[in-house]
């Protein structure tokens, strides 16, 4: 029985020694806290980078995930809010627009996609909202917008698809 309690004894110190130690050991704590400083302040850098100033009213966002993506948007506007989203391989946006404002949404799932947006007219409005899921599809607005083709929204999905739309009379 005193066997086993001096054995319980040692253990117990054993155990507390190992806590006590553990929590004393200095290691490279501070080389820790300037490697966390030195990242925070690389965080903040590219924050304020990312903030746009408060002025400027014309924006166009691209986003490309895959090869062969390409973008071109040549716009004149006093107000413009343009997304581009590509999510595949080989699609093609060639924006040229002139609009007093400007709001277009345009959204590539999938491969070989081309859409085209011209107008040139410098309408007081030209807006669209566009998305191609699928394979090898085109899409060509021409000429401006009227009533019926104002706000339009065209959804294409599938594969080897073709829509041209020309507002020529407006």
């Amino acid at each position: 029985m005193k066997t086993l309690k001096a054995i319980i004894i040692v253990l117990v110190f054993i155990a507390l020694v190992n806590v006590s130690h553990a929590q004393t050991y200095l290691g490279d704590n501070t080389t820790s806290l300037e490697n966390l400083q030195k990242t925070t302040s690389l965080f903040n850098i590219v924050a304020s980078q990312n903030v746009p100033p408060a002025d400027v009213n014309n924006s166009i966002r691209v986003q490309q995930i895959g090869n062969n993506n390409t973008s071109f948007s040549s716009t004149t506007s006093n107000y413009s809010d343009i997304s581009l989203s590509q999510l595949g391989n080989s699609n093609d946006i060639y924006l040229n627009v002139s609009a007093n404002r400007i709001s277009e949404d345009v959204i590539q799932v999938g491969n070989n996609h081309n859409f085209i947006d011209m107008d040139n007219a410098g309408r007081q409005n030209h807006s669209a909202n566009i998305l191609q899921f699928g394979t090898n599809q085109n899409l060509i607005l021409l000429g401006g917008q009227n009533s019926i083709s104002n706000n339009m929204i065209v959804s294409m999905q599938g594969k080897n698809q073709t829509i041209i739309v020309r507002n020529l009379n407006n």
